[in-house]
């Protein structure tokens, strides 16, 4: 996404019963009864309403400008976009970002996705990163969990909202690594359901999803509200061979099949990546 394009890039149980009315629909919590296969470990979280959205999207660096959205919108196949709310990786400043830009393009009828940078995975495979501790991961996570939600309440995108933790590819081949990611992925959904947001996760298909879905199940572990899968196939389809159909299977799922691009739309071009979301999104004042 922001920071590394050059690989693609997430699964879990579902926390979360979402229901989908038409393209945009409602996503209602399950309290702490939900039934669970023999074995298998839910954290228990409080009821948290939020917005879902089924169709094609695109995330960008930097917020385009309004008017560009505005030629966007009705000319190409996309209704929702990925903006980025900040992060200690994020690689582009706020440009056009604000809480009027977010009134104004919601009121075009975009559906927006909110993504956080945060501390990336030891292992990672990109250069000039700044990285998670592994004795201090999990208040790491929840520092960035309360920026997160700061950002996202500054920008008028309501509690209920996904935030979405953009985990760049990292080496599989350290096992210390791994635990390191999964115990601050821990925290950050923790830390953001006490902020009142749902918790999703990005990554590549091949390393952060991939973890994921072998966590599954793991006894107390707080296991993320959707993901973000990251392959880029040329595929619109939130199928994917690392996720079994069950996780994360009640509209939690969006992937980014097409990497960064130029596309122009009406007079408006924009360096995108293509997204195919089943998924929640944020809900705007």
């Amino acid at each position: 996404m922001a920071i590394s394009r050059s690989t693609t890039r997430c699964r879990a149980i579902a926390l979360f019963v979402i229901g989908v009315l038409g393209c945009v629909g409602s996503v209602q919590a399950a309290q702490a009864a939900v039934a669970r296969p023999a074995g298998k470990h839910v954290v228990s979280v409080r009821r948290i309403a939020a917005r879902s959205f089924l169709g094609g999207a695109f995330d960008t660096c930097a917020a385009p400008s309004v008017a560009a959205m505005s030629a966007w919108w009705g000319t190409s196949e996309f209704h929702a976009a990925g903006i980025y709310l900040g992060g200690i990786n994020r690689a582009c400043p706020d440009g056009n970002l604000s809480a009027n830009w977010v009134q104004q393009v919601s009121a075009q009828g975009w559906q927006l996705i909110p993504a956080y940078v945060g501390r990336q995975a030891p292992c990672v495979t990109a250069h000039g990163l700044r990285l998670m501790d592994p004795a201090g991961a999990p208040a790491e996570a929840v520092s960035a969990a309360d920026d997160a939600a700061s950002r996202a309440a500054a920008l008028g995108i309501a509690p209920g909202s996904a935030i979405y933790f953009d985990l760049e590819n990292y080496r599989r081949n350290n096992k210390a690594c791994t635990n390191t990611v999964l115990s601050y992925i821990d925290s950050w959904v923790r830390r953001l359901h006490s902020d009142g947001y749902l918790a999703g996760v990005y990554s590549s298909a091949d390393s952060g999803i991939a973890d994921l879905a072998a966590a599954v199940g793991t006894p107390g572990w707080a296991m993320p509200d959707a993901v973000w899968i990251a392959r880029w196939d040329n595929n619109p389809t939130i199928e994917d061979s690392v996720l079994p159909a069950g996780d994360w299977a009640q509209h939690q799922r969006i992937k980014q099949f097409v990497g960064g691009h130029k596309e122009t739309h009406g007079p408006a071009t924009i360096n995108v990546d293509r997204d195919y979301v089943d998924g929640p999104v944020a809900i705007v004042h």
